[in-house]
């Protein structure tokens, strides 16, 4: 894990969760802009990300394995005595939703940007996938998910930027897709029982990785009395290395903002 801490009196801490096939790398732009506005931003690469092995890549031996990773980094940050935020981007706020099911977090808010809750069912892959059986899979199997630059940003430079990167993947064992699939059933089932907290989601309406239209089930599903729902009229799967970054950035510092306005955090 990795820290960048402001340089301005602190306001909070902000831990942020990538996506699959990616890593903290892509974040440097708003780590960029959320230490200017006041907050310590902490983060690390997740199991099968990153640094690690060619062999270890898009693969986990379960699930709980990334809740693992995020309550480690949870715990580095509370030990600063400022109010805690958490980023989910994809597989990302997924990791999120699914350990805050599994115990009471002490953050001030969350904020989701287009959370896996269900893949796209318009990906080669997720064609392919339906009308397999699962079980008849070999565990360390790969395929690939069928996701490409152009779905993840509308920004040329940073999709050429994406498709060089050797840190960047594309395939994922059958194992990894099986643990997934079944913790995006799992959680949705379990909405209610995550604590009431402050939440924001963003997601992009035309999105063509995750089925946008299942993110509303957490309208209906989160026992938030403090939920910020929003949705952009783009294609972008990755909002925040997007041509329009800086708008959501504003968005979630928005948000963060009304919470500690709310809580009484003087700033």
């Amino acid at each position: 894990m990795w820290k960048w801490e402001t340089n301005v009196e602190p306001k909070g801490i902000v831990v942020i969760v990538h996506d699959m096939m990616e890593y903290h790398g892509n974040y440097a732009y708003t780590i960029m802009e959320l230490r200017k506005r006041g907050f310590h931003i902490f983060m690390g690469d997740l199991p099968g990300h990153g640094e690690t092995s060619r062999a270890n890549k898009g693969h986990i031996e379960h699930f709980e394995q990334y809740n693992e990773k995020l309550f480690e980094w949870l715990l580095i940050a509370s030990r600063y005595e400022v109010p805690c935020f958490i980023i989910g981007q994809g597989l990302g706020g997924l990791i999120v939703l699914n350990a805050l099911e599994k115990t009471e977090m002490k953050v001030e808010g969350i904020m989701l940007i287009n959370p896996l809750l269900e893949f796209n069912h318009e990906l080669s892959s997720q064609k392919k996938l339906l009308s397999t059986s699962l079980g008849s899979l070999s565990k360390e199997g790969r395929f690939d998910l069928g996701i490409n630059s152009d779905m993840l940003t509308s920004d040329k430079t940073m999709q050429q930027s994406l498709n060089s990167n050797k840190e960047m993947y594309r395939e994922v064992t059958y194992h990894w897709y099986r643990e997934v699939h079944d913790t995006m059933r799992e959680t949705i089932e379990k909405l209610d029982q995550i604590q009431d907290l402050p939440v924001a989601v963003y997601y992009s309406k035309h999105n063509q990785v995750i089925n946008s239209k299942e993110v509303s089930v957490l309208k209906s599903g989160l026992n938030s009395t403090f939920l910020n729902y929003i949705g952009y009229e783009k294609k972008a799967h990755h909002l925040l290395i997007d041509e329009y970054k800086d708008y959501v950035i504003q968005d979630i510092d928005y948000f963060m903002h009304r919470v500690l306005n709310e809580i009484g955090f003087n700033y």
